[in-house]
């Protein structure tokens, strides 16, 4: 079962539960804030605009779920961000579901470019756009990448749904996040990024429970 939310509020008609994974990602980035001596005042907005911007997200995918009339019980807060927890659908409303999220977060982070690129901004509020536009398009266009657990790589497992059967689709999806957790935690490790690495080493993990479990499913 999993662990009973910190908090839990509601949001345009969606219950949002908070689990306490995202205090550990909370602490992560204090940590990581510290290491680098940022002020605690700059910790603590990166630490908000996170929250707001996964909350966004979120509601992004939700949101398109219920355009097309797909039913949602919760949304969920926790260490990796979140997820929505909706019915099953087709291939083609999945596809518009997954990139729903990452779009809804770079409707908010690409006007504040203008600010943060043509404005000169006082340094306190250059800080926060710049998070804010950190957050919500650089992690946005990583949240594209084909692997899953990303929107990207869901959306590409629906794209591969549309095209071939069900085994080939998990199968596919599987072995590409794969490859691509594996890259990203060996440049992570070897740049140095060790937040970067143990992302890498999730995925790649996650992906190749997937593989196992595509291959039980079909045999």
């Amino acid at each position: 079962m999993p662990e009973a939310p910190i908090a839990r509020f509601k949001v345009m008609g969606f219950h949002v539960n908070v689990r306490p994974g995202f205090l550990m990602l909370c602490a992560v980035y204090l940590l990581l804030g510290l290491s680098r001596k940022d002020p605690l005042w700059s910790i603590a907005s990166f630490a908000a605009i996170v929250f707001v911007s996964i909350v966004v997200h979120e509601l992004g995918h939700a949101l398109m779920c219920r355009r097309l009339k797909v039913r949602v019980s919760d949304v969920e807060i926790h260490g990796f961000g979140g997820h929505v927890m909706s019915a099953q659908t087709t291939a083609r409303n999945q596809f518009l579901i997954s990139i729903a999220g990452p779009g809804a977060g770079l409707s908010i982070g690409l006007p504040m470019l203008i600010p943060f690129l043509m404005m000169d901004l006082p340094p306190v509020a250059e800080v926060v756009v710049g998070q804010i536009v950190w957050v919500n398009v650089g992690w946005s266009l990583v949240n594209l990448i084909p692997m899953k657990p990303l929107a990207g790589g869901q959306a590409f497992h629906s794209i591969m749904d549309m095209y071939t059967d069900a085994r080939q689709a998990a199968y596919i999806t599987g072995v590409l996040g794969l490859i691509l957790g594996i890259v990203i935690a060996v440049v992570g490790w070897q740049v140095g990024a060790v937040f970067l690495a143990i992302i890498g080493v999730y995925v790649a993990y996650n992906n190749f429970q997937a593989i196992q479990r595509s291959q039980r499913a079909f045999r």
